[in-house]
């Protein structure tokens, strides 16, 4: 009824106080989250609904365009002006969710696999890394990041070492506090900010499950400018490392429609370019190099398979190409095959591999 009620209230002025206040009581008990990625010119805005084994993704908003000095690294430069864009984009779809979750890309984030004495509790551990004289080094000094620690599983052959191994993530505050102050100037409470490249971990949660000792796998996010790579083992993150970009592929397909995206695309948007020799050769030689630095490590790492996601693995065939020219298996991580997934309203002509980031965080909020 109180949807009902605000949907009429919108033409009838003299309803628009009850409207507010039965909106703001829906926000409060709503079981749906806010879901935010900025892009290097773009805004995705995306309303989740989680439901008992699936979740309900309604809809997904495209803001293409913005100024080149809007965003800095995944966060906005002027935070009071975007949660404006974002109040505005909220009241006209009428969304209900007050928690909102910012999806920040991997160049904004550092990290690095460093070790501890296995004696420390997190939050000492996190409190050590503080100190003047901890080893750990940042590009920032260490009064101007944000950081967490993901312990890693030391494996049953270290389960008596003394030292612990944790795979660091940091960020500058001055990120974060835009992100805060984001959220609050828009009446939203943030609740998680995201690094990218691990959004998509929980697609591929059962294979990592299943790795060995002394195996590893890489995910590789193909964006415009520069590719990110994951490598993680049976023991969790390993390290994160930059190859070769592809050339991009449009998030936003015009005349495309709810057609899939065909392997020839000249003619259907003018901003497409298929992958070139040149591309593929590039990925191939940084793929073989990081499977050859794996292999000579102290304790040798076999890199198994690598994972393509991100908006540049929407080229056809891109997964066929790339296995012709490694040693190890290929995989393309869809966006849209995760089982958890129910209804997505997508803009008609939106790639799906543009929203991986988007989609496999959702995904992993059920339950």
């Amino acid at each position: 009824m109180a949807a009902l009620t605000f949907t009429w209230a919108k033409s009838n002025p003299t309803l628009a106080p009850l409207a507010a206040k039965l909106l703001a009581l829906r926000r409060y008990v709503s079981r749906r989250f806010l879901l935010v990625e900025f892009g290097g010119n773009h805004l995705i805005l995306a309303q989740v609904r989680l439901l008992q084994s699936s979740l309900e993704m309604t809809p997904v908003k495209l803001v293409t365009g913005l100024p080149d000095d809007v965003l800095d690294k995944g966060t906005p430069t002027d935070p009071s002006s975007m949660a404006d864009l974002l109040k505005e984009m909220i009241a006209e779809e009428s969304l209900v969710a007050n928690r909102i979750i910012v999806l920040l890309p991997p160049e904004a984030c550092i990290t690095k696999k460093i070790s501890l004495p296995a004696h420390l509790s997190r939050g000492e551990a996190l409190e050590m890394i503080r100190q003047p004289g901890s080893g750990v080094q940042l590009p920032f000094p260490i009064a101007q990041v944000d950081l967490d620690l993901l312990p890693l599983d030391p494996g049953p052959q270290l389960q008596a070492s003394e030292r612990q191994d944790y795979f660091l993530v940091a960020s500058q505050k001055l990120l974060i506090d835009r992100l805060n102050q984001m959220a609050s100037d828009a009446g939203l409470d943030l609740f998680l900010i995201s690094q990218g490249l691990f959004c998509y971990l929980g697609a591929i949660g059962d294979d990592l499950a299943a790795l060995e000792p002394g195996e590893a796998v890489m995910v590789v996010e193909l964006v415009e400018g520069i590719s990110q790579a994951l490598v993680l083992t049976a023991a969790g993150p390993f390290r994160q490392t930059r190859l070769s970009p592809v050339r991009p592929f449009p998030a936003f397909v015009e005349g495309l429609g709810d057609r899939p995206i065909p392997a020839a695309m000249v003619g259907i948007d003018d901003n497409y370019f298929p992958l070139s020799e040149v591309d593929l050769r590039a990925l191939a030689h940084d793929l073989d190099d990081a499977a050859a630095s794996l292999a000579a490590l102290a304790a040798p790492l076999q890199l198994t398979t690598v994972y393509l996601c991100g908006p540049g693995s929407g080229h056809p065939g891109v997964d066929e190409l790339l296995q012709e020219q490694v040693n190890c298996r290929v995989v393309l991580i869809r966006a849209l095959d995760n089982p958890r997934l129910g209804t997505i309203d997508l803009p008609k002509g939106m790639a799906p591999q543009a929203l991986g980031r988007m989609l496999g965080l959702a995904a992993s909020l059920v339950g």
